[in-house]
């Protein structure tokens, strides 16, 4: 079992729907992030060894800036930004969902969400 980073209940607006009224209006979500670590690296005190989540800012503005049609398509480019980065070599698995805060049904709800999982190589 692989020692796990998670940064939970991000909060941010975006413009994501499949509707032209959804995309309109920016809409509330909430981001929640697991990172599978390669080897467990507690004891070394080294960021080198792991996953630096500063980095969390940068790429979810850099995914979100622009429109986006399914919840499926936000968390799959979310997972593929961050294994683009360098320091993605300490990483074994990244698991994303992506949670509409105000989903566009008519029963209430508190959300509607996706997870995604990919490891490494896949």
């Amino acid at each position: 079992m692989s020692d796990v980073i998670a940064v939970k209940g991000l909060r941010l607006s975006a413009r994501i729907g499949v509707s032209r009224e959804e995309r309109a209006n920016l809409q509330p979500l909430r981001i929640d992030l697991r990172f599978g670590l390669r080897e467990r690296v507690g004891a070394s005190e080294s960021l080198e060894a792991t996953f630096d989540y500063s980095v969390v800012d940068a790429v979810l503005f850099s995914v979100f800036r622009r429109p986006i049609r399914l919840l499926e398509t936000a968390a799959t480019v979310l997972v593929e930004a961050f294994f683009e980065l360098p320091q993605s070599s300490a990483l074994s698995w990244i698991e994303v969902e992506v949670a509409k805060l105000a989903p566009p049904i008519a029963t209430p709800a508190s959300s509607a969400s996706i997870w995604v999982r990919r490891e490494v190589g896949r």
